[in-house]
């Protein structure tokens, strides 16, 4: 610790979300390697800029395509920094803001990718509007998107409790790796699902009156199952 802040500031650019686009022409000379890079650093006497990217990530690409490529960037980069591009692993994922917090498969699933174009209206979790909640969650896939863990803090239940709302979603796909944070209720015979998940969600004194306060805690387990066939596709 006392090394870098002796050397140099680091400089994160971090953006996390799920897409697909196609790579953008570098006109930087990106490092890969964080301790190569640090003693470059120090020895020309500059700074690090750390850019975290993904495959599944929109505002990455955006970066890639729109800014890195433009001359005066590139010059600037190069005249103050060392660029080091480290690719940032399915398995470890940060979202913060206002979104769905872990939960039921249909809240997940949101008004857009359910079996009907509705909200789900049997989902009673505490939200601030149609299932979001303000909070920020930890999320990733192993081997190879077949695990899917979702914990966060949210906002919660506003019934003068100052605690956060902690809620967790293990889903085990058994067939076909479902995508990224989000699921669906329907994949519309694009690929065979069958997905297990368990809910879990506290809050300590949410409930109740200013004289009688209680903890909150909810918990659900849901799954999916879609088979192609050659007459269609059943969906439990």
């Amino acid at each position: 610790m006392q090394l870098f802040s002796r050397c140099f500031y680091v400089i994160f650019l971090i953006a996390i979300s799920t897409c697909w686009h196609s790579v953008a022409a570098d006109s930087l000379r990106w490092r890969t390697d964080l301790k190569t890079a640090i003693g470059e650093a120090q020895r020309d006497n500059k700074l690090v800029l750390l850019h975290f990217w993904d495959y599944q990530c929109p505002p990455c690409w955006r970066l890639e395509k729109n800014v890195f490529p433009r001359k005066d960037v590139a010059q600037a980069i190069e005249a103050n920094f060392i660029p080091v591009k480290i690719n940032i692993s399915d398995a470890f994922n940060i979202w913060a803001g206002r979104f769905l917090p872990p939960s039921d498969r249909s809240n997940l699933s949101g008004p857009y990718y359910g079996n009907s174009w509705a909200f789900p209206l049997v989902q009673q979790y505490p939200a601030i509007f149609a299932g979001r909640d303000d909070g920020l969650a930890v999320w990733g896939k192993f081997v190879d998107g077949m695990v899917k863990y979702q914990v966060g803090a949210f906002k919660g239940r506003t019934n003068g409790s100052d605690m956060p709302l902690v809620s967790g979603r293990l889903t085990l796909n058994l067939w076909d790796a479902e995508g990224g944070y989000y699921n669906s209720s329907t994949y519309y015979g694009s690929q065979d699902v069958l997905a297990l998940g368990a809910v879990a969600m506290y809050q300590s004194e949410s409930v109740g009156t200013g004289e009688t306060k209680g903890d909150y805690l909810g918990w659900n387990v849901d799954f999916l199952m879609e088979k192609k066939f050659s007459f269609g596709v059943p969906t439990l």
